[in-house]
């Protein structure tokens, strides 16, 4: 989270949009060296839960920062791309055996007991 020199706080998203701090008007341009970081306020932050970054494909998730870059990397609900080769969509991992089944697919997937593989075949 950066601050001005005066340590008022503005979001990420703010300081691009502006050279002066909406509080005290100060300039904050990197040029001058007038922004700052505030630690404490970045501490705070890290103690909220923060949601799923895949929530609009459905994850319900909320985790602390550091919890939720591990859950994020094996989320069933993040997105990946279609294996079938001449399919560019990106589903979510949980939709994916519905998305290869159905149209324009018509896939079916045959798992054999013995060796655990996962095979495709057109019917």
């Amino acid at each position: 989270v950066q601050c001005c020199r005066n340590g008022h706080l503005i979001c990420s998203l703010c300081i691009t949009r502006t050279h002066i701090c909406p509080t005290c008007r100060a300039p904050m341009t990197l040029q001058s060296g007038q922004r700052c970081v505030s630690h404490s306020a970045n501490r705070l932050v890290d103690l909220l839960p923060h949601p799923c970054t895949n929530r609009d494909s459905g994850c319900e998730v909320e985790e602390l920062l550091g919890k939720l870059t591990q859950h994020e990397q094996d989320c069933p609900y993040r997105l990946v791309r279609c294996p079938i080769g001449y399919c560019t969509d990106n589903i979510p991992m949980a939709s994916l055996s519905e998305h290869v089944s159905a149209y324009p697919h018509f896939l079916t997937t045959h798992a054999y007991p013995t060796t655990n593989i996962l095979t495709f075949s057109r019917y």
